[in-house]
């Protein structure tokens, strides 16, 4: 993305991030990519073949599964629990709804970021005990995944959002009653402006 739209989006990413929740600043922010007849075209012809979210346990309560969503609205959910391992749920989502994920992707530079955060610019500080969340995102013939450690206060902001996009659409909560109480534990709060404070790990 050029600098000069890479600014216009933080800005405007900031901006309504001030005033709306998450979800709403996301989807408000894929509508405004698609908006253009370009973008539009490029909606209609690139193929997403999957979105795969995993997340790890920790050292608290923390639920590990895989959430895989399909380019045709598929989505399969596998508990990746010792205890539970051979639970898993299926259902269908808009197939609109992978696509947009995909936007949002685009949007946080997905492609760019490195394929661990861990030892990078973005986990100067460490805090232990904390899950992995990991994104595989396989489109336009090519894979990219990135292992995100949410003991890293100042992880990419983006991909923090996509992370819990992902969960959002394919409702995942349902399949994990606890989830959302977990990843507030285990997830640093984000400050306006795609900052985070350090916070001490609940347990």
């Amino acid at each position: 993305m050029p600098t000069g739209v890479r600014a216009t989006f933080d800005r405007g990413w900031r901006f309504v991030g001030a005033h709306m929740g998450w979800t709403t600043r996301l989807f408000v922010l894929a509508a405004c990519t698609l908006a253009t007849p370009g973008a539009l075209a490029q909606h209609r012809s690139t193929p997403v073949d999957s979105i795969v979210l995993e997340r790890t346990t920790c050292y608290g309560t923390c639920v590990p599964y895989r959430l895989a969503l399909y380019g045709d609205g598929r989505v399969v959910f596998h508990s990746l629990d010792a205890r539970d391992s051979t639970r898993v749920a299926h259902d269908r989502v808009d197939p609109r709804a992978v696509m947009q994920l995909w936007t949002l992707s685009r949007i946080a530079d997905f492609t760019d970021l490195p394929d661990s955060i861990e030892g990078t610019e973005y986990c100067r500080v460490r805090m232990a005990d904390n899950p992995y969340a990991t994104i595989t995102i396989a489109a336009n013939d090519s894979i990219k995944r990135v292992r995100d450690y949410l003991g890293c206060p100042w992880g990419p902001y983006g991909l923090r959002q996509l992370e819990r996009a992902i969960d959002s659409v394919a409702n995942s909560r349902r399949w994990v009653p606890d989830a959302d109480r977990e990843q507030r534990q285990n997830t640093p709060p984000q400050r306006r402006g795609g900052t985070t404070d350090p916070q001490p790990h609940e347990v």
